[in-house]
């Protein structure tokens, strides 16, 4: 059966235009692969790497169809929950060819960013990956190198300044410039996400902070008529 599927990705991952009922079917596979043994499930995920399923899913995702991109997330995020390290080398190798616009973590945080869901329910999903992606616990070390020095070093440069943009423009001057449900809501998730760089990422995180000028910006949001924004900063 496995073998079976294998044709069939071969064929989904290297067409030009992807159909929901295309991005659908992977899905499926992919959340079908958690009923194997860890044995078949590697094996699938390995072959589906092999194959090329990320550079697949950052073209998906520049996509303006909503449940293809909605579909790709969902792939993605198996992918994530599967093999972070996998899913960082390949964002630390494309970085070295395209632009920090182009690049998959960038997307994915742009995709949070833009969410269009009142209750943002995309963009705490995105969250939550990239938070594992950030997360140091699960990353490797060997005798030649140290993931999360190369990973950290690349986020801080290529990809923080995607993340904290709404949280700058927003806090230009002494109260937020747009204080709607939504965008207290989005820049809630942006803080909580760099609560966890600041419990996590200590060296980098730093040096952000004091060269962005951040905890200024993150005192204008204390002037918020929602509470639970003005009170992130806390948490």
């Amino acid at each position: 059966m496995i073998k079976k599927a294998v044709a069939v990705f071969s064929l989904l991952i290297n067409l030009v235009l992807f159909s929901v009922f295309q991005v659908n079917f992977l899905k499926e596979f992919c959340a079908f692969s958690q009923t194997l043994q860890p044995q078949n499930r590697d094996a699938f995920f390995k072959t589906l790497s092999n194959m090329g399923i990320l550079p697949a899913l950052e073209v998906i995702l520049g996509m303006d169809d909503a449940q293809v991109r909605s579909a790709a997330t969902d792939i993605f995020s198996y992918l994530v929950e599967y093999n972070p390290s996998m899913v960082r080398e390949f964002v630390m190798q494309e970085a070295q060819q395209n632009d920090d616009d182009i690049l998959l973590i960038n997307l994915i945080i742009e995709h949070m960013i833009c969410d269009t869901d009142p209750e943002l329910g995309g963009a705490v999903q995105l969250m939550g990956l990239l938070r594992t992606l950030v997360d140091p616990e699960n990353m490797l070390a060997t005798a030649n190198k140290t993931e999360k020095t190369e990973f950290l070093g690349f986020f801080y440069k290529h990809c923080m300044h995607v993340l904290t943009a709404p949280l700058l423009a927003n806090t230009t001057e002494e109260k937020p410039s747009k204080d709607d449900f939504q965008t207290a809501q989005l820049l809630a998730l942006i803080l909580e996400l760099l609560t966890f760089c600041v419990e996590h990422h200590t060296y980098h995180i730093k040096n952000y902070i004091i060269n962005k000028d951040i905890l200024r910006r993150v005192l204008v949001l204390m002037a918020s008529k929602h509470a639970f924004l003005a009170l992130c900063k806390y948490d």
